[in-house]
């Protein structure tokens, strides 16, 4: 019988990269930890304009992102259904 492998906990982490004129590269990324100590990650790159805010689909998450000028975030989280 093999054992039961479940998430221990999933991190959002959001970053932002100027490109040219008023559009940014926004790269989300969700790591999962799972009980047995080992990881997947999921990845997303979406071109925004300044400031955006939005829900995001990241691998089976949906992550609230919030961006701030062209290079900052200012909240990012895994929404809860």
């Amino acid at each position: 019988m093999l054992p039961v492998v479940t998430v221990d906990k999933a991190t959002p982490l959001a970053t932002v990269g100027k490109l040219n004129g008023k559009q940014n590269r926004l790269k989300i990324s969700v790591k999962e930890s799972y009980s047995d100590g080992s990881t997947e990650n999921f990845t997303e790159e979406i071109l925004i304009k300044n400031n955006a805010t939005d829900v995001y689909q990241v691998g089976p998450y949906k992550v609230y992102v919030e961006t701030k000028g062209n290079d900052k975030i200012r909240k990012c989280y895994i929404v809860k259904d």
